[in-house]
């Protein structure tokens, strides 16, 4: 009973702290570049206290998930956004454009960015990441040289069409200015298969990827979470991740990958970071991102860009 009694003390005082705090944070933001410090400290000490809270079991767990989305609300406002898209239009060719360099992509009824391939072909074909990898290459590659886009094979299908198979990986991309800090957040749904997702970073003019972020579906040891960096044709891992969640249940989850003015780069995955690594490489901003199916059937949420927190 007394336990039960310093619980619900302990939750109550935590969250007259938030309810103080978030006041004063929105007051600071208006404040200047100075302020903004003051408020990405407070907001970095509020989640320290929700998992705090959250380990100890000192208030609901729902109650948490609120305060955690409250926090990622307060993030998002004194972070420049530089490409947002949630599909919420229907439609992937307008506001803002994506482009489509191989297979098939469509917005479903539930306002997500659909795409299909033939993961037993495309394993066939494929024996590993890297031959993956340098297909996507290939692919948008191929996408950069011919001025002359297909409109067929770019057209969005109806929502209630069946989606087509394809062997060849599914390459979509827009043209959006990234700089050398960012942060890549993007959320997302699959089912269980043998393929792969890819996040890519491209640069220059006209636009090549420069950095890769590989998923790899029923990931191991043998295939893992990847960074990789392009380079006059030739592909380096930066980092791999040493443990290997197993996101494909139909479920959505988030990845985020981010890297700061010092070259500090993560990979978090449902807030929890599975590679931490420093990449200084290239340092010029981006011209554009990519999403890459290597296989099986994988649906996306959200894809967002935004700058990238300090002292990650």
């Amino acid at each position: 009973m007394l336990d039960h009694t310093i619980k619900k003390l302990a939750a109550c005082i935590l969250i007259a702290g938030l309810l103080f705090a978030m006041p004063a944070a929105s007051a600071a933001a208006d404040d200047g570049d100075s302020s903004v410090q003051t408020l990405q400290s407070m907001i970095s000490d509020l989640e320290k206290a929700i998992e705090n809270a959250d380990k100890r079991m000192i208030a609901h767990p729902s109650f948490l998930d609120e305060l955690r989305g409250l926090v990622e609300a307060y993030k998002a406002k004194i972070r420049a956004v530089f490409f947002s898209d949630d599909f919420s239009d229907g439609n992937y060719k307008l506001s803002p454009r994506w482009t489509v360099d191989s297979g098939f992509f469509l917005v479903t009824p539930g306002k997500r960015l659909r795409s299909q391939v033939n993961e037993k072909k495309a394993a066939a074909k494929k024996s590993s990441s890297s031959n993956q990898g340098e297909e996507v290459l290939n692919i948008l590659l191929k996408g950069m040289l011919d001025a002359a886009t297909n409109d067929q094979s770019s057209q969005q299908g109806a929502a209630t069409q069946s989606v087509k198979e394809y062997e060849t990986p599914a390459v979509i991309k827009t043209a959006c200015s990234i700089p050398a800090a960012f942060e890549a957040d993007v959320s997302f749904a699959a089912e269980p298969s043998q393929g792969a997702m890819e996040m890519v970073l491209m640069g220059g003019n006209p636009a090549r990827a420069l950095y890769r972020l590989v998923y790899n579906a029923s990931p191991s040891a043998d295939r893992p979470i990847q960074i990789i960096r392009e380079k006059g044709g030739r592909s380096y891992v930066i980092d791999m991740a040493s443990q290997y969640p197993m996101l494909e249940d139909g479920q959505l989850h988030r990845i985020q990958w981010s890297r700061d003015m010092n070259g500090n780069m993560l990979v978090i995955v449902d807030g929890k970071t599975l590679i931490r690594t420093v990449e200084l490489f290239y340092r010029d901003s981006f011209t554009g991102f990519a999403l890459a199916n290597q296989g099986g059937i994988w649906e996306w949420d959200s894809v967002k860009i935004l700058q990238s927190m300090p002292g990650q």
